[in-house]
């Protein structure tokens, strides 16, 4: 079941970074993909809090990747995407992008 899921992934992230030259655009790429799935804002968990996704940026360079902006109690703040958990049964696609993502990103060479 685990090699399927990968090749699923791994299908995924071909199909996001299909036109990108090095990590910076993949990475860009992912960006651009997640904040659509958002669509203005996202029901998650940061550290089991219920929180709202609002977008990601890239723009701490790479060793930052994707940083999360969510409001919590109506204030917002910057955190890492791998921090948040969101509810697949909600969000089917969104997960399916994060976890592209996660992947991604623990696979890097």
């Amino acid at each position: 079941m685990a090699k399927k899921q990968n090749a699923e992934i791994e299908k995924l992230i071909d199909d996001i970074t299909v036109d990108c030259y090095g990590e910076d655009e993949q990475l860009s790429a992912f960006e651009i993909v997640i904040n659509d799935a958002i669509d203005k804002h996202a029901k998650a968990l940061h550290l089991n809090e219920p929180i709202y996704l609002v977008a990601l940026n890239f723009d701490k360079g790479l060793y930052a990747g994707l940083r999360a902006k969510i409001t919590r109690q109506s204030k917002e703040l910057e955190v890492s995407l791998f921090d948040l958990e969101i509810d697949r049964a909600k969000n089917e696609e969104l997960y399916r992008l994060i976890e592209a993502y996660k992947y991604f990103v623990k696979n890097l060479s």
